[in-house]
């Protein structure tokens, strides 16, 4: 497997799975903000978390063949930070799309 693939690949995961799970920390952090008291840990958290990972990991697979490889050297750095703007943004115009339908 080439290693700017797989840059590619970590790059769009990385993304998918943060734009999943960073509204959540940001409710903890207002709750901690308001001195409320924090949630306690549930396996509801778990499987939210089990379910973002496998959500990223399908999405990233998906997402690959159609993310446009730089055909410059650029760097790996440069690859990932351009997967990882892809991986973000096709993820937010699908949360955005899904949160406007329901």
């Amino acid at each position: 497997m080439d290693v700017s693939v797989l840059t590619s690949f970590l790059g769009i995961f990385v993304a998918v799975l943060l734009r999943t799970l960073l509204p959540y920390v940001d409710k903890l952090r207002e709750a901690e903000e308001r001195n409320e008291a924090l949630p306690a840990w549930n396996h509801r958290y778990t499987w939210t978390c089990i379910s973002a990972l496998v959500t990223g990991f399908v999405s990233a697979m998906l997402l690959l063949p159609t993310f446009a490889m730089p055909l410059t050297t650029i760097g790996q750095f440069a690859i990932f930070i351009i997967a990882f703007g892809y991986g973000w943004g096709v993820n937010d115009v699908y949360n955005e799309i899904l949160i406007d339908w329901r």
